[in-house]
């Protein structure tokens, strides 16, 4: 990959924010049996592999970078801690107000231990992944460390991580610790994504693509099966450490980045990526805000699930703007005072 801004990324990040708010909205009509379950089934399938694609971005971008102590921690604190912080300490105000999750004020003591939010857990992991970041940097960036032991490693992590994920419910309990009991998965996709940075994939977009799309039917087709053995709707094949979701992750992923974006489209994906982040930090107040206004009765779900995530997308990318230009706005005025 190129040294220069990557537009593959961009595109990625774009399509896995996409994925996730898509997710969130369809999730709304997935626990419980109606006439358009099936639709929401197969939205909720199609965005499984969303998450581990972001860590994979991440590990593309970050772990082969050589940059001092100093830069690391300044990312740490901009951004993961920061962010982290503030949109925890926003949506701890939020549930107060709206008494959704029943919090006071001590949850702001315990943020670390588990999020206020949902959404909000990944945050928690990624920053837990920041943190690994050096030592990871440290064994990935060592010459002496062969591609097959690095394999190796990234397979134990990811065996451990679905191994972690699937004891869980069979013990009642997480293995290491909740809300840890993935990290070792969600590090093994970064490093899963800084090893095909190295060694490419060599397999033309299309046929990634359809396989993405298998992997995404068969996750349906599983749940649809456990649902309706069970009498009632199942999330356990929707974990993100399943491995039918971590190949699906691996087919989209070296699908986008099997040959160049450029076009329209690539300078949509540029343009785009700055806000991928704050989307998916903010999406759940839009959610909840016009949520009250949409039923399943609106319009047939295949339709309105898209766009009504389409429409929640928009809001945030101008609230983001907005905050980059008022806060713009301010700095270049606090100069000009002094």
């Amino acid at each position: 990959m190129e040294q220069l801004r990557d537009t593959r990324l961009d595109l990625l990040r774009v399509i896995s924010t996409v994925m996730v708010v898509i997710l969130h909205v369809a999730a709304q009509g997935f626990y419980v049996f109606y006439p358009y379950w099936g639709v929401a089934l197969l939205y909720n399938a199609f965005g499984r592999v969303a998450v581990p694609v972001l860590f994979m971005i991440s590990g593309v971008c970050l772990i082969p970078k050589d940059e001092p102590m100093g830069k690391w921690l300044v990312r740490l604190l901009r951004r993961a801690l920061i962010p982290y912080v503030c949109w925890s300490a926003i949506y701890i105000v939020y549930n107060m107000r709206t008494n959704s999750l029943g919090m006071g004020t001590e949850a702001f003591a315990g943020i670390f231990a588990q999020a206020p939010y949902f959404h909000l857990g990944f945050m928690l992991q990624y920053i837990t992944f920041q943190l690994a970041l050096p030592l990871l940097r440290g064994f990935w960036n060592n010459e002496r460390i062969s591609a097959a032991a690095k394999r190796y490693v990234i397979l134990a992590s990811l065996g451990y991580g679905c191994l972690a994920e699937c004891l869980q419910p069979l013990l009642g309990r997480a293995v290491i610790g909740f809300p840890f009991s993935c990290l070792p998965y969600y590090i093994g996709m970064a490093l899963l994504g800084a090893y095909y940075k190295e060694h490419p994939v060599s397999m033309r977009r299309m046929p990634l693509l359809l396989a993405y799309a298998a992997c995404s039917l068969l996750t349906a087709g599983l749940t649809a099966w456990k649902s309706f053995q069970l009498g009632q709707p199942t999330e356990l094949f929707f974990v993100y450490s399943s491995p039918v979701t971590l190949i699906g992750a691996s087919c989209l992923f070296n699908g986008i980045l099997s040959k160049p974006v450029t076009g329209r489209l690539g300078c949509a994906a540029r343009k785009l990526a700055p806000a991928a982040f704050s989307a998916y930090l903010m999406h759940p107040l839009f959610l909840n805000a016009f949520g009250a206004y949409i039923t399943w009765n609106t319009l047939h779900p295949a339709i309105w699930i898209p766009a009504y995530a389409l429409a929640v997308i928009v809001l945030c990318i101008l609230a983001h703007t907005l905050f980059r230009k008022g806060a713009a706005y301010l700095a270049a005025l606090f100069s000009i005072t002094q």
